[in-house]
C-alpha cells in the first residue's frame, strides 16, 4: 500500500466513524439522566490552534469510535468482538503503524489570510509508517499530497491533517513559537464555549477585524452551530440591517421551496405524475411543511436563531444513525460523481474558449484556419504526473493554435485536436479521466453562414 492511499483510507475511516458516533452518542462525560459536560480535553487541542483562526469547531464523543467499529453498530458476541479487535489492531499496526482505539476528540479550524484549514485529532498511539517525514518543532511532518498542498503531522498522541501551512502552524503553536487561539483570539473561544455547552459537535466563527467581508455579509458579526442531545441549534448575530435583510431572504427562500413542493404534491394528487415520482412528491411535501416552520430562523433582537429537535436519545438515536448511514451511501457516490464532473468541466471550459476564439477569427478573416492540428500535447495525459498533461508551451506552437491564440497554461486531463476546410471545423477534447484505457472525446462542431460562425458541443456517448 502506497503512502497516499494509506493516509486517505485512514482519514476517510475516521471521518465516517466520527460522524456516526457523533449522532449515536450524547458526548463525552455525559452523566446518566443529567446535563452533559463538555470534555476538558478539548481545551488541550484548542491550545494548538494558531491565534489567526477565523473559525473553530470540535467533535466531543462519549466513547472512542473504536467501540462502535468493533461491535457497537450491530452487537457481536464477545468472542467475535475480541477477534475483530485483535485482527484490526494488528492490521493497522502492520500497514499504518498507529493505534486509533482511543480517538475520541477532534478540533478543526480555518485560519488566514491566506485561507487554510486543519484538523487536530487525539489520542493516537504509535508512529505512522509513512516515508518522507521531516522534523518540525518536535513533531514529524509529511507532505501527503503536493498538488493539493496537504500535510500530515504527528506529535505525541496528536495527529494534525490539513493544508501544509496550517499543519506547520499547529506545530509552531504547540512549540510556543506562535500564540494560541486561547491567547490571541480568546473572544472566539469564549463564543464557542458559550454557544455549545455540553454539545457533541460545535462550530463558531467571528467576523475578522481588518478583513472586509463581501457586501452581502458585511455587518454580520458571529455565527455558532451546535449539535447536542436535544438537536441542532444555530445562532447568527449582526447589525440590524444585514440581519433583517438576511431574514427576509431566508423567508423568501422557504416560501419558494414550499411553493415548489406544494405544486408537486398537487400534481401527484391530480394524477399528473407517474406513481413513483408522485409518491415521493406527497411524502416530500408532508416533511417539508412540517420542518419548514421548525427550521425557519426566528428573530431575537440582533440575532437569528434556528433550532431543530432531533430527539437524540433512546430508540430515536438508532433511527438517526440509520439515516446517516443511508445518507452516506448516497452522498459518498454523489461526491465522487461531483469530482468526476469537476474533471469533465475542463473540456467544457476549454472548448467554449476555443468556440469564442473561432468566432472572432472567422469574423475578422471571413474564414476558419484551414488544416489539421494533431492531438496536443502529443503524449497521453495519463502518462504525466498525477494523470495530467504537464504545462508545455511548445505543445501549442502549431500554426492553427497560434492563429486561434489557444494554449493551456495549467496541468490538464485532455488533449485537443482541430480539423477544418475553412468553412466548417471540428475540434475534439480527448481524455481518459480514470486512466483505464477508455478514452472519451468531447466534440465542438463549427459551421459558417451569413458572415458568422455557429458552434455546438456534443459529449461522447461513453461519457461517465
Amino acid at each position: 500500500m502506497t503512502a497516499r492511499p494509506m493516509v486517505w483510507t485512514m482519514v476517510r475511516t475516521l471521518a465516517l466513524t466520527v460522524a456516526l458516533l457523533a449522532c449515536k452518542s450524547g458526548g463525552s462525560n455525559a452523566r446518566e439522566g443529567g446535563a452533559r459536560v463538555t470534555s476538558p480535553a478539548l481545551d488541550a487541542l484548542l491550545a494548538g490552534v494558531p491565534g489567526n483562526a477565523l473559525a473553530v469547531g470540535f467533535v466531543d464523543l462519549d466513547t472512542p469510535p473504536w467501540a462502535l467499529v468493533t461491535g457497537g453498530v450491530m452487537p457481536l458476541d464477545e468472542a467475535a468482538r475480541q477477534t475483530l479487535d485483535k485482527e484490526l489492531r494488528a492490521y493497522l499496526d502492520r500497514y499504518v503503524g498507529v493505534d486509533v482505539s482511543k480517538v475520541q476528540y477532534a478540533v478543526g479550524f480555518v485560519a488566514g489570510p491566506p485561507p487554510m484549514a486543519a484538523v487536530l485529532v487525539k489520542a493516537i498511539g504509535g508512529t505512522l509508517k509513512l516515508p518522507g517525514a521531516t522534523d518540525h518543532e518536535g513533531g514529524k511532518l509529511w507532505i501527503v499530497d503536493p498538488d493539493a498542498d496537504l500535510g500530515l503531522a504527528m506529535k505525541g498522541e496528536l495527529v494534525v491533517f490539513g493544508k501544509s501551512a496550517a499543519v506547520r502552524g499547529v506545530l509552531d503553536t504547540l512549540a510556543g513559537k506562535r500564540k494560541s487561539i486561547l491567547v490571541e483570539n480568546k473572544p472566539l473561544v469564549d463564543w464557542l464555549h458559550a454557544q455549545s455547552p455540553g454539545a457533541a459537535v460545535g462550530l463558531a466563527a467571528i467576523a475578522p477585524k481588518g478583513l472586509p467581508l463581501p457586501p452581502e455579509l458585511a455587518g454580520l458579526q458571529r455565527l455558532a452551530i451546535s449539535l447536542g442531545r436535544t438537536g441542532i441549534r444555530a445562532v447568527l448575530e449582526g447589525e440590524d440591517a444585514p440581519i433583517t435583510a438576511l431574514q427576509k431572504m431566508i423567508d423568501q427562500g422557504f416560501a419558494m421551496a414550499l411553493g415548489e413542493v406544494t405544486r408537486a404534491h398537487d400534481a401527484a394528487i391530480a394524477g399528473d405524475l407517474p406513481p413513483p415520482e408522485g409518491a415521493f412528491a406527497i411524502i416530500g411535501a408532508a416533511y417539508a411543511r412540517s420542518y419548514a416552520e421548525k427550521l425557519k430562523p426566528r428573530r431575537e433582537g440582533n440575532r437569528l436563531v434556528a433550532s431543530l429537535d432531533l430527539g437524540l436519545g433512546g430508540t430515536e438515536t438508532m433511527t438517526i444513525v440509520a439515516g446517516i448511514g443511508v445518507l452516506s451511501a448516497v452522498a459518498i457516490p454523489a461526491f465522487m460523481d461531483y469530482m468526476k464532473k469537476s474533471k469533465v468541466s475542463e473540456s467544457s471550459l476549454q472548448l467554449n474558449k476555443l468556440a469564442r476564439m473561432i468566432k472572432v477569427t472567422y469574423a475578422v478573416n471571413d474564414a476558419l484556419p484551414v488544416g489539421e492540428a494533431p492531438l496536443s500535447p502529443a503524449t497521453r495525459c495519463c502518462e504525466g504526473p498525477d494523470g495530467k498533461c504537464p504545462v508545455d508551451a511548445a505543445a501549442w506552437q502549431h500554426p492553427i493554435w497560434q492563429a486561434l491564440e489557444f494554449q493551456i497554461d495549467e496541468p490538464s486531463r485532455y488533449q485537443y485536436r482541430y480539423a477544418s476546410d475553412g468553412k466548417t471545423a471540428v475540434v475534439e477534447a480527448v481524455g481518459d479521466l480514470d486512466c483505464d484505457g477508455q478514452t472519451a472525446a468531447y466534440r465542438l462542431d463549427v459551421t459558417t453562414a451569413g458572415g458568422s460562425a455557429s458552434v455546438s458541443i456534443t459529449p461522447p456517448s461513453n461519457a461517465d
